[in-house]
């Protein structure tokens, strides 16, 4: 299992991925601070294309939604499917990222538990 989170708080990182290796001990992380970081890493031949992207809406330059819309016309990423993963999401942010074609638009929940929670619900299903 591969996951690519793209969150501009290294503390959201750090948490994700300590819930993420909880959750999946050989799971291979990528984390980046914003969207032109993560189009960057697709470039790199040692990147380990991602079985899913996790993805803050609210990160600086380009946001989360400007991703979507890359991604929806990318060969390679509009095969991966992206969660939506923002501490906070008005219901036209969640509409227009389905539209955009977001797996899921999920808010990150308070603790920890409850993000192991999220991650073992979306990598098994």
């Amino acid at each position: 299992m591969v996951i690519l989170h793209v969150d501009d708080d290294a503390e959201d990182q750090e948490i994700f991925k300590d819930a993420l290796s909880h959750s999946n001990p050989l799971a291979v992380y990528y984390s980046a601070e914003s969207v032109e970081e993560a189009l960057e890493l697709f470039k790199s031949p040692t990147l380990l294309c991602p079985d899913y992207i996790f993805l803050d809406l609210n990160i600086p330059k380009q946001d989360g939604k400007a991703f979507l819309r890359i991604a929806r016309n990318d060969a390679v990423l509009k095969t991966i499917p992206i969660i939506v993963f923002s501490t906070y999401i008005s219901r036209e942010d969640k509409s227009l990222c389905l539209e955009l074609g977001a797996k899921d638009v999920l808010t990150k929940p308070a603790s920890f538990r409850d993000i192991c929670a999220i991650i073992d619900a979306t990598i098994k299903s």
